[in-house]
């Protein structure tokens, strides 16, 4: 997820579009060896929603606790 984050040009949350990366941390729970940094990567679809391609693939609010307490910001694949 870092190597990803490191070709993204960051976005502000309001400059985010359907398409873009929005990178996350801690998101592998406490204690476990490599929590710390970008631990996982979804794909924005616009209106508060992303692409959780976790266990099931589904889509996923925003607005939950539990994305606003791991959320790390927005990145655009280099155009």
């Amino acid at each position: 997820a870092n190597g990803i984050l490191s070709q993204c040009s960051r976005v502000s949350s309001a400059d985010a579009r359907p398409g873009d990366l929005i990178f996350f941390q801690g998101t592998l729970g406490d204690g476990v060896a490599g929590n710390d940094g970008i631990t996982h990567v979804a794909l924005y679809v616009g209106d508060g929603y992303i692409l959780n391609c976790g266990n099931p693939i589904s889509y996923a609010d925003l607005s939950r606790a539990y994305w606003q307490e791991h959320f790390y910001g927005f990145g655009r694949m280099y155009e």
